[in-house]
């Protein structure tokens, strides 16, 4: 009986190793209800992708940290002195308080340039410390996928719509990240 990995990647062929061959992260999510398969699944991974993070822990120990960020940018927070009672957007945070997550609606169209500015008005800020921010937005250019990590911002087009960005950092205030995009539009 052919394995499930090699079953999914004959039925969704290149959309399935286009997505391998791009991914920066791949969570093998079930992985641990099959021990045995593991390791042909990393290796058939390696194979499309040989940089791209593996992870292969079972939900119960999953943590956003582990998802979202490198070693080398968890270690970033290890200094955050973020605590529950200074946080302004209380929608996210993980269980360490190590961070914060908050998330940003926009109903508005965007310019590319518009969005440019933002993060550079959210950079300059003396209370937040922006680390990461990921979204899909509509733009000027249609619907964008937006990925920033500690002051580089890329924009591409994106297949998917979208209208959401999150933001993962220090002292991450939603009141004036919101500010701060709705000027971009008035």
């Amino acid at each position: 009986m052919p394995s499930a990995v090699k079953v999914t990647t004959k039925i969704l062929g290149f959309f399935f190793e286009d997505q391998i061959e791009n991914a920066d992260s791949i969570l093998l999510s079930r992985v641990f209800e099959f021990p045995e398969r593991k390791e042909s699944a990393i290796q058939l991974v390696r194979k499309l992708n040989k940089q791209a993070k593996i992870i292969s822990t079972p939900w119960q120990k999953l943590n956003i940290e582990t998802v979202l960020f490198s070693e080398n940018e968890a270690q970033l927070f290890e200094n955050c002195n973020h605590h529950e009672d200074q946080c302004q957007c209380h929608i996210h945070q993980n269980a360490n308080d190590a961070f914060q997550t908050c998330t940003l609606t926009l109903d508005e169209v965007l310019t590319w340039n518009t969005l440019k500015e933002c993060f550079q008005m959210i950079e300059k800020s003396s209370k937040m410390n922006l680390v990461r921010a990921k979204g899909v937005l509509a733009t000027d250019k249609g619907f964008t996928n937006l990925q920033y990590v500690q002051g580089e911002l890329q924009m591409t087009q994106s297949q998917y719509g979208g209208n959401k960005i999150s933001f993962i950092g220090c002292e991450l205030d939603l009141s004036t990240i919101s500010e701060i995009f709705k000027s971009g539009y008035q």
